[in-house]
């Protein structure tokens, strides 16, 4: 059964809209310096599913380290074969990467508190998120696109092709189905997963980019 608060709290969210752009934006020009000079700790998204040609690089994880050990697995998967009960907010601890990269952090100041389980997503050409639903009620996701030209990826929401402006921070209903693909190598997109509660939801409405 889903806590009314949380319902509730995500309806207040929802009458935004499904796609809505805040006021805060960063700076794809650092961010692919750092991801350069951090180059060597992506990992496969989803070990188990290699052929997909894609990777991640810890925002957070659970000790601050790259091992992406299971930050960068299917929480899903990863819980049903270990018998563990990881979810978004068990990842708290920033990365170097994270602490380096001072345009990131101030574009998400905003929800500092409540930031869980992040990553830099890199798609590789031909890689892809097939369409799917993110089911967990308790945290919605942020979405940064870092991508020079629009036609070098698609991104599918409720089966309707939307496009996003370099560096600007989205909130993205993932409750919907959803997908991504890449036709070029080094497409990068940043993901956070924001703790669901009464102070993220303020900080969508207190910085939203259009009133």
């Amino acid at each position: 059964m889903i806590d009314s608060k949380l319902i509730n709290l995500r309806q207040q969210l929802l009458s935004l809209g499904n796609m809505i752009p805040l006021g805060k934006h960063t700076c794809s020009i650092e961010v692919k310096k750092a991801t350069s000079k951090y180059k060597d700790h992506f990992k496969p998204y989803n070990p188990r599913k290699t052929h997909y040609n894609r990777y991640g690089l810890s925002l957070t994880s659970k000790d601050g380290g790259f091992s992406g050990v299971p930050d960068l697995d299917s929480l899903y998967e990863y819980n049903k074969l270990h018998g563990t009960n990881f979810d978004e907010p068990d990842f708290r601890k920033w990365t170097a990467f994270f602490k380096d990269c001072t345009s990131l952090k101030s574009a998400v100041e905003p929800f500092h508190k409540c930031i869980g389980r992040s990553h830099i997503l890199k798609l590789d050409r031909g890689g892809f998120f097939p369409p799917h639903r993110d089911l967990s009620y308790s945290s919605f996701r942020l979405f940064i696109s870092l991508c020079d030209n629009k036609q070098d990826y698609v991104f599918i929401l409720d089966d309707k092709r939307v496009f996003f402006q370099q560096n600007q921070i989205y909130f993205i209903n993932t409750l919907l189905s959803h997908s991504l693909f890449s036709f070029i190598d080094g497409s990068l997109f940043v993901v956070f997963n924001i703790d669901l509660n009464k102070e993220s939801v303020k900080a969508v409405f207190d910085n939203l980019s259009i009133y």
